[in-house]
């Protein structure tokens, strides 16, 4: 489950269950959205607003576990074979 969290009262805004049992990375906030990865290989940016999808992308068939690493506008995704994709969004 991932989970929209207000940073000052801590309490919860939102809660996505839809990637429950998927082994998620830990996230990462990449402009206005959140970023997971998963031991399908998958990142996946959720909406910070409501936790809705909003894009996905398949990065490593071998699946992620590092937390991405987000350096400007642009979001680093290293992959457990050692694969490392640099993703911009338009």
């Amino acid at each position: 489950t991932v989970e929209g969290v207000d940073e000052r009262s801590t309490t919860a805004l939102w809660s996505n269950d839809s990637l429950a049992r998927r082994q998620l990375s830990a996230p990462e906030v990449f402009s206005s959205y959140v970023a997971v990865g998963d031991l399908e290989g998958y990142l996946h940016l959720l909406s910070q607003v409501d936790g809705r999808f909003v894009g996905r992308e398949r990065i490593d068939s071998d699946g992620l576990r590092a937390r991405p690493l987000v350096v400007g506008d642009t979001i680093y995704v290293y992959g457990n074979s050692g694969k490392l994709e640099a993703l911009t969004i338009k």
